[in-house]
């Protein structure tokens, strides 16, 4: 099978350079619902599940997956009004290997040690 056949439709890379050479292994819209309505703290951060506290470990793993669902995909569907506003929950593009955002991985390659 191709690589359309295998994923359903063509996905796009976060840094805009064209396309994933893979299929994802998981449901990007059931990643932003679990992480929108369970991972949440009232009183902020994220965590693993419900019954556990926040914390930070969580909170960022939590973005991250957060971040790669939303940049690293083919999902165009209209938000769902009762998990997330796309306006409020929208996140840069993180690159999924270094974990910080896509710019600013661009910019530490374009430098130079005789930059530092």
């Amino acid at each position: 099978k191709s690589q359309e056949d295998t994923a359903g439709s063509t996905m796009t890379r976060p840094d805009g350079l064209g396309q994933l050479l893979f299929p994802l292994l998981f449901d990007v819209a059931m990643l932003e619902r679990y992480i929108l309505l369970c991972a949440q703290e009232i009183h902020g951060g994220l965590r693993d599940k419900p019954s556990k506290p926040r914390d930070f470990y969580h909170t960022c793993y939590n973005l991250s997956g957060l971040s790669v669902a939303q940049h690293c995909s083919n999902h165009v569907e209209e938000p769902d009004e009762g998990y997330g506003d796309t306006e409020q929950s929208m996140l840069a593009p993180t690159h999924p290997c270094y974990n910080i955002r896509v710019d600013r991985v661009a910019d530490m390659l374009k430098m130079t040690w005789t930059n530092l």
